[in-house]
């Protein structure tokens, strides 16, 4: 979340301390997406904080890596946010 620029909704730099925090706090959902395909594994590509409020879920940060923003990227956004309904899902 340092150095990412590529796609960066709001800049927001936490450090590691803050993500740990934000990690166990119940009113966040964070969702992480890692890609592998026949070249490799290309590690963790993207990653989203949502805070909670009320019905609505705010996104606070969403950041992804240069090397899905290219042709045929539209596959790991849709998996993301609906990795993040899950996860809204999963906490009722």
């Amino acid at each position: 979340m340092q150095r990412s620029n590529q796609f960066n909704l709001t800049t927001i730099r936490y450090s590691e301390a803050e993500l740990k925090a934000i990690a166990q706090d119940g009113d966040c959902d964070t969702v992480t997406i890692r890609l592998q395909d026949r070249l490799g594994d290309n590690g963790i590509i993207a990653a989203l904080i949502a805070r909670a409020r009320g019905e609505t879920l705010h996104v606070d940060s969403w950041i992804m890596s240069c090397r899905v923003l290219g042709a045929g990227s539209r596959r790991p956004r849709s998996t993301f946010l609906a990795g993040l309904a899950r996860a809204r899902a999963a906490a009722g």
